[in-house]
């Protein structure tokens, strides 16, 4: 008898927990209600011309990868990109990279981006950039797969187009 008790008021006090609890929450949960404003809708129409033409000038530069003021600067064109691996002790591990050259460049800016997203910006005066794998913290492993982008830097910070990427190779079997 003395079990049954028990056992009936540990029903009863957990059946009045439960209830308890439920009624608080719905008791202290405040409604939502929104504070945020309506916003109206803006549409081509309502911009003047002249903003129109700002906007499609800046979005087409970024699509290209402009930074700087645009100008008449050829587009450059990589032949090659090659990683190549210590062969001996005379012939170190180094990114090698070729371009054609384009009137009116005062230098280059050569991107070179590895397989896992990183990438950095070398910037050269000549149509060729070699950078050794222990002169250069990016550099410490083969980038082969990586991708390698060139374009003209012309005086006054005038930039031309990226180059298509072009896909490191490498002078190496890899496992």
């Amino acid at each position: 008898m003395k079990k049954f008790r028990k056992a009936i008021g540990t029903v009863c006090l957990t059946g009045a927990l439960i209830a308890g609890s439920v009624t608080t929450s719905f008791a202290v949960t405040p409604h939502y209600t929104s504070w945020v404003p309506k916003i109206p809708t803006i549409t081509s129409e309502d911009l003047p011309d002249s903003v129109k033409d700002e906007i499609s000038q800046i979005v087409s530069g970024w699509q290209n990868g402009q930074t700087g003021t645009t100008t008449k600067l050829g587009k450059t064109s990589v032949t090659e990109a090659t990683y190549r691996h210590y062969r001996a002790i005379w012939d170190r591990a180094r990114l090698q990279v070729r371009w054609n050259a384009v009137d009116g460049a005062k230098s280059y800016e050569v991107k070179v981006t590895k397989t896992n997203g990183s990438s950095k910006v070398y910037t050269t005066s000549s149509t060729s950039l070699i950078v050794y794998e222990d002169s250069d913290s990016f550099m410490t492993d083969c980038v082969r797969s990586g991708k390698v982008t060139v374009r003209a830097v012309g005086s006054n910070g005038t930039y031309g187009a990226w180059s298509a990427a072009k896909t490191i190779s490498c002078n190496s079997l890899h496992y």
